[in-house]
């Protein structure tokens, strides 16, 4: 399934004014909607690609959901389930997403009912899935803080707790199911041990807003935000240099998602 639908582009953005763009290995971006489109974005195993809309739901629960096969043609999930704020891809041509209840709800493109959205869990505050791996901000007991956890993404879902009760923000899943998120602003890699954490590149310095990596391209939005949007860097690295963020010149952006694009 590599490099079709929106796997094409190693990564899909959003702007300041809700532009959906897919950028390529050049770093060119194509325009994919209209602008005031769309608020968060997330890709499939297959390169479907997920938005919540800026237009709420008549059936509460947050913004209208559609998918694209990788094109600026947009297909609405028009059922009777609620809509989304937060929203990611999971599994081979479908999503999860979190309502403004804090839901979590999984979905896919053959939907046309209500009873086509499945019910997950509750009391989630950010999802992320990627090799057959949810990670989430969850509360671990009720009442308390949400903090990081993980599971399987099979039903009924069997959240394990991160050691150290952490609560990063900007959660991101690989192709191989471990997790990028930031920790006070920095990228950091968290194992599926549920204990072993590092930073991403030891010692730096670079924040950012958000972290994507799902096969090939780690993503941030610098925490350096223009009236642009904010700057997106590449993770570079090779034998002789030691690794570093790298601006890509020209891309600013309000949201990231990157895909599971492999270099041909």
């Amino acid at each position: 399934m590599a490099n079709s639908k929106g796997n094409k582009y190693p990564l899909w953005t959003i702007t300041p004014d809700g532009v959906v763009n897919a950028i390529d290995a050049m770093g060119k971006a194509t325009k994919m909607s209209e602008p005031n489109f769309a608020t968060d974005i997330g890709i499939s195993d297959d390169g479907t690609v997920w938005i919540t809309s800026t237009q709420p739901d008549a059936d509460g629960g947050g913004q209208k959901i559609y998918y694209s096969d990788g094109d600026s043609n947009w297909n609405e999930i028009n059922t009777a389930a609620p809509g989304g704020f937060v929203i990611a891809g999971a599994g081979k041509d479908g999503c999860v997403y979190l309502t403004n209840q804090y839901d979590l709800y999984a979905i896919d493109t053959k939907a046309t009912s209500k009873n086509d959205a499945l019910k997950l869990d509750a009391n989630v505050f950010d999802i992320n899935c990627g090799g057959g791996y949810f990670w989430a901000l969850k509360p671990a007991k009720e009442g308390e803080a949400a903090v990081l956890q993980f599971c399987k993404a099979t039903t009924p879902l069997k959240w394990q707790v991160f050691e150290g009760n952490l609560m990063p923000s900007s959660i991101s899943v690989t192709a191989s199911g471990t997790c990028f998120a930031l920790l006070d602003d920095l990228p950091f890699e968290f194992d599926l041990d549920g204990k072993t954490k590092k930073q991403v590149i030891p010692g730096s310095t670079q924040t950012a807003i958000q972290i994507s990596y799902k096969n090939y391209s780690n993503v941030i939005m610098a925490l350096e935000p223009t009236i642009k949007g904010n700057q997106l860097m590449i993770y570079t690295a090779s034998p002789t240099v030691n690794p570093f963020y790298n601006k890509l010149d020209g891309l600013f952006a309000s949201g990231i998602a990157t895909t599971y694009y492999v270099p041909e």
